[in-house]
């Protein structure tokens, strides 16, 4: 007989349409169905529409000879086999790699049938009556075609003796515990039959290793992307295992699921490396609870990341026994080993671990279940169970283990943000913005930027005594306590410290020079309020020196290769601090030089000149001002405003080298005690040594 053409098969009537589609909706009511253990079933027996699922006994023969195909062969003397029993569960096991299996069936003579095996896990080709009418998959590279034999079914015409003879020669494929396993044969008519095995494949997307699988396979792929895009910036070790964990999962997961839901039919670089796949992926996972848990160097561990590895390695290269018996145990051993791991994480409290808990479970039973299957045979409730567990557990493994490196990284920025923050306290913002920086992270060693800024230099007075007095460690407190009180009145009028000068600081103010002003007033105010505080702890009244100087700035970073530090560097600086010097020798808490009232606005606050001096390190005599208000003893605050004619005419008089008169007028001041006593004594001096004859009244400092 004639091997039958495919596309032969005739279409059905719209009468015969409408049966079948009825038919369907009642098959796909009635539960789903599953290889081996399906028994006959369809529509009424006799229905011109029926299918049989022919679930009976096969002959099977282990060798290869083309004669088997024939009829008229007698095989009596073959053993009996159940459908889905694989090769190495029978007495005689395979020569060569091939088998044939024989069945008779009885139909209705001159039918016109249709034929399928329900499913076959390796390459084989379906003979009818000696005609072969099916090849399934690619018996050249032993690799199986589609989950279902979607080239069939195949129409055949029946035998007038009302017999037909099916056999199968079957490839052994690449896994011995499937090897050669076929399931029941699929009989029928020729227009009834598509629609019987579509309705089997719509039931397997709803089976564990349909479209949830497929989408898991997606979806951990994506994660496993995702986390190797983070390890290239990151460089964790623990994002670089999950991703290659994940990604290897998710391919092996969606190629099998396309497969058993019939997308592709398998090729020969997956069935040889898909194992491999998975092996690498449960030894990455395992790598990855090293770096969670922190056991580095444990040799269980190490051992069962090399079993999985070799095991991968030679399933993949050898596909046979022994090497696949020792896939199971390598899944059963990475099992123990990562059982382990939970325990020590559990002891150690390591954040995150409960979260791996629900997927950790199943993975656990699916491994150590594995391993005693290939040794003892389990129940079959097992092997119903398997798929969801390992399904399940990839799953839920995967996505915690993500869960927890989310996690995890977004500690790290929180950790960051706060090391950010933390790092503003040494480079204020304001000197970034200055620099025209965004984010610390952008200034480089050697920025700067020329500014006009307006410098305050700030002494605390008599420090070396307050040090001498107290430990190392009640310096720092007292030194804190009194900088978060100053700092305030600072940041309040648009300033920051640039400096920390150990009994004071450097502050800059780029904006207005009354605002820096105003700064050192309520600077001045607010240590009374600190005072109030210090004295009552028992201790003196601390004062401080405030000297504030106009002028152009170099504002940058300087340092070495390793280190570098935020810094001021100008003429400004220095006359700042040479300013604040004279505070504590005129007696006056707040001096300013005449370039910053020149750049100030009036405010609500009045400046007397102290003197025009020559300050050490420059040749300009430079006039400075007390700024009445800066003074916090309100009794000499209202002093020293009455007498502040009277202290300007007796310094004209001596810048007119009037001496007696001058001296006159200082020895009468009361609010200016240390000032009076300078002047006092530069006239005496001047007396007996004689005016200079280019005389300028300009005080000439050479210490500062």
């Amino acid at each position: 007989m004639a091997a039958p053409d495919p596309q032969t098969a005739r279409l059905p009537s719209p009468k015969v349409a409408a049966t079948l589609g009825l038919s369907l909706f009642a098959f796909l009511a009635a539960g789903p169905i599953s290889g081996g253990a399906v028994r006959a079933q369809a529509l009424a027996p006799g229905s011109p529409q029926a299918i049989q699922v022919l679930d009976g006994a096969w002959r099977f023969h282990a060798g290869d000879d083309p004669r088997w195909a024939a009829p008229d062969y007698d095989d009596s003397r073959w053993p009996v086999v159940e459908p889905g029993q694989p090769w190495g569960r029978m007495q005689a096991g395979p020569d060569r790699g091939l088998g044939w299996y024989r069945q008779r069936l009885a139909v209705d003579p001159g039918m016109r049938l249709g034929i399928g095996l329900l499913q076959v896990n390796d390459a084989a080709e379906i003979y009818v009556d000696g005609q072969r009418v099916v090849a399934h998959g690619d018996p050249s590279r032993r690799v199986p075609g589609k989950a279902l034999p979607f080239q069939g079914p195949v129409p055949v015409e029946a035998s007038a003796d009302g017999e037909i003879l099916v056999a199968v020669r079957v490839w052994a494929g690449l896994h011995p515990r499937y090897d050669g396993r076929i399931s029941a044969l699929l009989l029928g008519p020729a227009e009834t039959l598509p629609l019987y095995l579509d309705a089997l494949l719509l039931r397997r997307w709803r089976q564990p290793g349909g479209l949830g699988q497929f989408f898991v396979g997606l979806l951990l792929t994506g994660l496993g992307l995702l986390h190797a895009l983070i390890y290239r910036r990151r460089r964790a070790p623990e994002q670089g295992y999950f991703a290659l964990a994940a990604s290897l999962l998710g391919l092996h997961l969606s190629w099998q699921a396309g497969q058993f839901l019939g997308f592709f039919d398998p090729s020969g670089f997956y069935a040889h490396f898909s194992i491999l796949m998975r092996c690498s992926a449960y030894a990455a996972m395992l790598a990855f609870g090293t770096e969670l848990v922190g056991v580095h160097g444990r040799r269980p561990i190490q051992l069962a990341i090399a079993v999985l590895l070799l095991a991968g390695a030679f399933g993949a290269l050898q596909p046979a026994d022994p090497w696949w018996r020792l896939i199971p145990l390598a899944y059963g051993l990475a099992a123990v080993c990562g059982l382990g791991l939970l325990v020590r994480a559990l002891r150690r409290g390591t954040p995150g671990w409960p979260i791996l808990l629900p997927g950790f479970v199943p993975l656990v039973v699916w491994g150590l279940g594995d391993a005693f299957n290939n040794v003892l045979t389990l129940p079959a409730a097992y092997g119903q169970l398997r798929p969801w567990l390992s399904l399940t557990g990839t799953a839920l493994l995967s996505g915690g283990m993500s869960v927890i490196l989310a996690l995890r990284f977004a500690d790290s920025l929180d950790a960051l943000d706060q090391s950010y923050r933390a790092s503003a306290r040494f480079v204020p913002t304001a000197f970034l913005k200055l620099l025209g920086r965004e984010r610390i992270t952008e200034v480089q060693r050697g920025d700067g930027v020329a500014i006009e800024t307006t410098v305050m230099v700030c002494d605390i007075r008599d420090f070396s005594r307050l040090s001498e007095q107290r430990s190392p460690e009640a310096t720092f407190r007292f030194i804190n306590r009194f900088l978060a009180s100053m700092e305030p009145c600072i940041d309040a009028r648009g300033g920051f410290v640039a400096q920390y000068l150990g009994d004071g600081f450097l502050a800059l103010f780029p904006g207005e020079a009354a605002e820096a002003v105003a700064a050192a007033i309520d600077m001045q105010a607010a240590l009374e309020g600190f005072n109030a505080r210090w004295i009552a702890e028992g201790e003196r009244a601390l004062r401080i020196g405030l000297g504030l100087h106009s002028g152009r700035v170099m504002l940058g970073t300087i340092g070495g290769a390793a280190r570098m530090d935020a810094n001021v560097v100008s003429d400004a600086v220095n006359t700042a601090a040479r300013v604040e010097g004279l505070c504590k020798r005129y007696g006056a808490p707040v001096v300013i030089s005449e370039t910053t009232l020149s750049r100030a606005t009036p405010g609500a606050w009045q400046a007397c000149e102290l003197d025009a001096v020559v300050v050490k390190g420059r040749s300009q005599a430079l006039r400075v001002f007390e700024i009445l208000e800066g003074e916090p003893d309100a009794e000499l605050r209202t002093r020293k405003r009455s007498e502040a004619q009277a202290y300007a005419a007796a310094l004209a008089d001596f810048r007119a080298g009037d001496l007696d008169r001058a001296e006159a007028g200082f020895a009468a001041l009361r609010g200016r005690d240390q000032a009076a006593a300078v002047f006092i004594e530069r006239c005496r001096w001047l007396r007996q040594q004689g005016l200079p004859e280019a005389w300028d009244g300009v005080t000439r400092l050479t210490v500062k």
